[in-house]
């Protein structure tokens, strides 16, 4: 299950000017995703530094339903891989849509899910530091 609230939360964590992506000429201060959105800061508006990228929220959502519908006309299950979009809210869209689940590669983008995930048990594992490979299922291993 989404943690919707958790999701929505991110909109409300604080940005430092020196955050990566963000440390444009306008950025001199510590702002919330939630206040630039209520700004209505342009796309040239100079809070972002480069290379970046400019999402149109039906582009968007148009592409999520296209690959679930693929997906559920074919018969597969998609499960993104994390890094893709380092984007909980993406990846929450996505599961909301048929994903089976998420994809990662290190314990760090392991972190992402924790965003998403309301599994309190999946959450302090990955929150409390402990080895990637201590919580990573194995299988084929006869276990």
């Amino acid at each position: 299950m989404i943690d919707r609230t958790r999701v929505e939360a991110i909109r409300h964590l604080p940005i430092d000017p020196d955050e990566k992506g963000f440390g444009g000429p306008s950025h001199r201060s510590t702002v919330t995703a939630a206040q630039l959105v209520a700004a209505r800061t342009s796309v040239r508006g100079g809070w972002l530094g480069s290379p970046r990228v400019h999402l149109r929220r039906a582009a968007l959502r148009h592409n999520i339903e296209l690959m679930a519908s693929y997906c559920a006309d074919a018969g597969v299950t998609l499960y993104p891989h994390g890094k893709t979009t380092m984007s909980p809210q993406i990846l929450a869209e996505q599961l909301d849509r048929g994903a089976g689940g998420v994809t990662v590669a290190t314990a760090s983008q392991a972190l992402l899910d924790s965003l998403v995930t309301t599994s309190p048990r999946r959450r302090r594992e990955l929150e409390s530091g402990r080895s990637y490979l201590d919580w990573v299922p194995v299988y084929g291993s006869g276990e």
